[in-house]
């Protein structure tokens, strides 16, 4: 990856809204270090979501977001979940 590395970013469940196909609980978290991934997701949530777990990992600096932390949902629109993604060291 060269000399720019991206940050670390922590991905929290934050809420969920019905009953999660994957299991996910409010609280789970796994880890995004721009390689890999570490903790249990739901691809398709990951999927969802990614775009602004790349964007926190390499700093970007989202209008949207508040305190630091960027909120994204996955697609399943029955039983939502909704992530908090954030860098961290």
């Amino acid at each position: 990856m060269g000399d720019f590395l991206p940050h670390k970013c922590a991905v929290r469940v934050k809420k969920v809204e019905g009953k999660c196909a994957a299991g996910l609980k409010e609280g789970d978290e796994f880890i995004v270090d721009g390689v890999t991934v570490e903790g249990r997701i739901c691809l398709e949530a990951f999927c969802a979501i990614l775009p602004n777990i790349m964007a926190v990992n390499f700093g970007a600096n989202l209008p949207w977001a508040k305190n630091g932390k960027v909120y994204s949902a996955c697609p399943d629109p029955i039983n939502r979940v909704l992530f908090e993604i954030e860098a961290v060291k």
